[in-house]
């Protein structure tokens, strides 16, 4: 009998035993889900609610999500300057944002504003030119690569020789590193060709995107999502573009023009990654303060009419999840 009852509270300490590591994990993922709840995110980019940023929020949110962590996309129209950007910041520092993830506004001051920043809270560089002693964490695509790659695509439809073609280029704002870099790769891609025409996203607004008073050229190049869009719109216009028309791009405009072969190839930055690596980047700020990361780079995909529907590109591209 004694054994018996010996035998049974081995049982019940058993028992208790894993009754108490159960409450114990239990309210360790309560609370580890409750603290991150209260670690707001909020997200500081230009234009937010445009279309280009869909495949990059759904990186964010599902990021998020995977972490327990509440992000803001803070509704905003044309970023103009730093002080503009620096209001913004101060109104989610103060409304309880606990990080910033910031595409950079143009100007000077926007490295000083932003290294400021974070002293108060974690800060991450999204779409960011490389400012210059700048120690904040930055997630971004490799442009000069991004150039290059749309300039094989280029040389892939003309037998690898551009020699006597005419090539016009439209970019984005010329003043910034981006746009700077993707028409460097370009060009060393192309041979350095001596390009007809270069316009940038303020020219294409001066002329009302009209782009046909600059006469006709073989190769039309665009180096970003809006320029490829009025590109596309302005051979739709004209009922079929005499140039063949290539860009760097990432909408459904985009994918649009391709599809009707007004585009023959698109570079694609994988914006998805780019949401997602900002986002659990900024998360591990969030966890230690004191983290310097090394800056990360996302990918991209070559697309042309023939893989643009494929089963891969069908949830890159259209659902913007992996």
């Amino acid at each position: 009998m004694k054994h018996f009852f010996r035998k049974n509270n081995i049982f019940l300490w058993i028992e208790l035993a894993i009754a108490v590591v159960v409450l114990l994990l239990f309210i360790s993922i309560r609370y580890n889900a409750s603290v991150n709840a209260e670690k707001r995110v909020s997200v500081i980019v230009e234009k937010s609610s445009d279309a280009k940023w869909d495949s990059f929020r759904q990186g964010l949110s599902d990021a998020a999500k995977d972490q327990n962590i509440n992000i803001v996309m803070v509704s905003t129209g044309e970023l103009v300057s730093a002080e503009q950007e620096q209001k913004l910041i101060d109104r989610e520092i103060e409304m309880g944002a606990k990080a910033l993830i910031v595409e950079p506004a143009p100007g000077e001051r926007t490295s000083g504003l932003l290294q400021k920043a974070a002293r108060n809270v974690p800060v991450l560089l999204v779409e960011a030119d490389c400012f210059g002693g700048s120690y904040l964490n930055r997630v971004s695509f490799d442009d000069e690569e991004l150039g290059r790659a749309i300039g094989a695509e280029v040389l892939s439809d003309f037998s690898g020789d551009v020699s006597g073609k005419k090539i016009g280029v439209l970019s984005g704002r010329l003043n910034t590193q981006q746009a700077s870099e993707r028409l460097s790769g370009l060009s060393e891609s192309l041979g350095k060709p001596d390009f007809r025409f270069l316009l940038s996203n303020a020219d294409l607004k001066g002329l009302g995107e009209d782009i046909s008073s600059f006469g006709s050229v073989d190769i039309l190049v665009a180096l970003d999502t809006y320029s490829l869009e009025v590109a596309g719109a302005n051979a739709v216009q004209q009922e079929g573009s005499p140039a063949l028309i290539y860009g760097i791009a990432s909408s459904d405009k985009a994918y649009y023009y391709l599809d009707r072969n007004i585009v023959k190839a698109l570079i694609v930055p994988d914006e998805w990654e780019e949401g997602y690596q900002a986002m659990s980047r900024t998360v591990q700020l969030l966890h230690h303060t004191s983290a310097s990361l090394s800056d990360a780079t996302a990918g991209y995909t070559v697309v042309r009419r023939d893989n643009l529907f494929s089963e891969e590109n069908q949830d890159r591209l259209f659902t913007g999840s992996k």
